[in-house]
């Protein structure tokens, strides 16, 4: 099993129950993204703003023009 392959369980904070299988590579990147683009005061951002800003961070390798960057 390579890298890329490896899944890990994530659960969605807005629906109750609800888990599915991501890249955990994918996740990793995404979250570092994250980490960089939410700001440490409030307001905040909008899930919309959040989507919009997180893709210049993403690695173009794993998500090409953005792809799959609002899973």
């Amino acid at each position: 099993m390579g890298e890329m392959d490896e899944k890990i369980t994530i659960r969605n904070v807005n629906v109750s129950g609800y888990s599915s299988k991501v890249s955990k590579v994918m996740y990793e990147v995404m979250l570092q993204a994250m980490w960089k683009v939410i700001p440490a005061t409030v307001p905040g951002l909008t899930q919309t703003e959040n989507r919009k800003t997180v893709v210049r961070y993403l690695s173009e390798n794993l998500f090409p023009g953005g792809a799959k960057a609002e899973w």
